[in-house]
């Protein structure tokens, strides 16, 4: 009987610790599947620096060294994602392209792969692609966002990169952490 007793004070213990655990294993599982947040902000130079400098500029007279971008993701409410870009220091009165990429920038445009699908389709349009499109002011300033319903898929979106409007020449890009 006595050891009967033993069992019966040691529960409420028992119980303690298994409510603790589990609720520390709800809290890190709701932290490992909270979403998360990607910033760049940085300086375009030389594609020689694409190692230490997350942004690179393969054409000059599009995209000056010494200019600056800055790109957003987060989470959207319904699930999805808002990426944001802003620029400074660009031709003034300029269109340009801009679309996430699936690998990082490098020494030459190519290195970037290609556009960041949300697929099955690998049709180019607005829905299944981050496009992030924009024109700058005259001080060659300009910001753009997209939105989409989805996320990023683990190694599918690394980079931005930019072209002139409608051209299919990429002129700079910029090395992002996306989700």
């Amino acid at each position: 009987m006595l050891q009967h007793h033993g069992i019966h004070k040691c529960a409420p213990a028992l119980a303690l610790a298994l409510a603790v655990s589990v609720v520390a294993v709800a809290t890190s599982a709701a932290a490992a599947a909270a979403p998360r947040s990607a910033k760049v902000t940085a300086m375009f130079a030389s594609p020689k620096s694409y190692k230490t400098n997350p942004a690179v500029t393969y054409d000059q007279s599009s995209v000056r060294s010494g200019s600056r971008v800055k790109v957003l993701e987060k989470p959207n409410n319904a699930g999805g994602l808002i990426v944001k870009l802003s620029v400074w220091g660009l031709n003034p009165n300029s269109k340009y392209d801009a679309y996430v990429y699936t690998r990082p920038c490098g020494a030459t445009p190519a290195s970037a792969g290609k556009r960041t699908q949300n697929g099955p389709s690998t049709e180019h349009y607005s829905q299944n692609e981050v496009w992030l499109d924009f024109k700058t002011n005259l001080r060659g300033v300009a910001h753009s966002q997209a939105a989409q319903d989805w996320t990023f898929n683990a190694a599918q979106a690394i980079s931005v990169v930019f072209l002139p409007y409608h051209a299919a020449r990429v002129v700079a890009c910029v090395t992002v952490p996306f989700r």
